[in-house]
């Protein structure tokens, strides 16, 4: 399903964005989906990284009254 939603999204010159929690899906399902996408962002409530095919960054995070804090 996802795959489909990512393709029919990039055939409409979109970008997809999939948010989900880890441990939560059938670890089968989990395994593939990085491969679905270019781009990952995680947060573990400290820490933000991003990963796409050029690298990884990452940065410490905090959600204030402003919202979401980086840096």
């Amino acid at each position: 399903m996802l795959k489909a939603y990512n393709n029919r999204v990039r055939e409409a010159n979109g970008i997809a964005l999939v948010a989900y929690t880890e441990g939560v899906a059938d670890p089968e399902i989990e395994k593939g989906i990085p491969e679905l996408f270019d781009v990952h962002i995680r947060m573990d409530g400290s820490m933000i990284s991003s990963s796409t095919p050029s690298g990884t960054r990452e940065a410490p995070y905090r959600i204030g009254e402003q919202g979401l804090l980086v840096g």
